[in-house]
């Protein structure tokens, strides 16, 4: 039990039965993490075609990625959030494989053929965080104390951290509500998306519950986190009402094809049809 409390920076003072729903919640927040960039991944091999997308969008996130691991392991007093810090390393992970992939079924030439430096600095990166990451986690000094940030640079990067998360996609929200073009993107990214911000706010806000006390740096995060929820959610409802429309407008245009067909052409065109599905 304490292995799990240390994990989720859950107080010693707090219920077994109450730690362990909070630990069950940030185990399903932390999943979600790592899942977050597999839908836009199995979406984008199936298309085999980058499509019109914010690429610097992609990088700012992969960015806000990095900034996590490092801050949630030199962050926390009393306890450390490791198994944050191992969501965001496995999910930096999977991200290094969606933007080699992006890179690949890129149109534009000049980006193919970058690939494979995408993906070598993206995991040199990722593996340079993960080991900085562990000794934030585990490395004592010489007092026997855990390695933290000083508060005014805790606070600080506090509330820049989650900005660069929050925002990383703007640009691409925007892009949908402009021009109404979702080609590119993955309805199954913005979900998760939406999942994994509704999973962390309960978290958080189960952590506070359980411990009854707000701290700045939590009220930050609670704020940055709905805030964030409220831009997906605003995109995934863009993307769901531009499917529908232009399914609408196909069907409908799909009618008045067969419509403008003469009678007798379209008992042929349907018997055709219909011996060859019988066939």
């Amino acid at each position: 039990m304490d292995f799990i409390r240390s994990s989720f920076a859950i107080n010693k003072d707090v219920n077994d039965g109450i730690a362990a729903f909070v630990a069950i919640v940030g185990m399903i927040a932390c999943i979600a993490t790592i899942s977050v960039s597999i839908p836009q991944l199995v979406y984008l091999l199936k298309r085999k075609k980058t499509g019109e997308v914010k690429f610097y969008s992609f990088w700012i996130f992969f960015a806000a990625l990095c900034s996590w691991i490092i801050f949630g392991s030199f962050t926390g007093e009393e306890a450390k959030m490791a198994a944050v810090v191992y969501a965001n390393i496995l999910c930096a992970y999977v991200y290094c494989v969606l933007l080699f992939f992006m890179y690949k079924y890129d149109e534009k030439v000049k980006r193919n053929k970058r690939k494979f430096v995408v993906l070598g600095i993206t995991l040199t990166l990722t593996t340079i965080c993960a080991i900085v990451g562990f000794v934030g986690l585990y490395h004592k000094n010489s007092e026997g104390n855990g390695l933290n940030f000083d508060p005014n640079t805790t606070a600080i990067l506090s509330q820049i951290i989650p900005v660069i998360s929050t925002f990383a996609f703007l640009p691409q929200v925007l892009k949908t509500f402009e021009k109404r073009d979702i080609e590119g993107l993955s309805v199954g990214l913005i979900l998760m998306f939406v999942l994994t911000n509704i999973f962390w706010i309960a978290y958080w806000v189960s952590l506070i519950i359980a411990e009854g006390k707000l701290t700045p740096a939590l009220t930050s995060t609670l704020l940055w986190q709905t805030l964030s929820l409220l831009i997906y959610i605003s995109q995934l409802s863009m993307m769901l009402h531009i499917l529908k429309t232009t399914k609408k407008a196909m069907q409908e245009a799909k009618n008045n094809q067969e419509n403008s067909i003469p009678q007798n052409d379209q008992n042929n065109y349907k018997t055709e049809a219909n011996e060859n599905v019988q066939e």
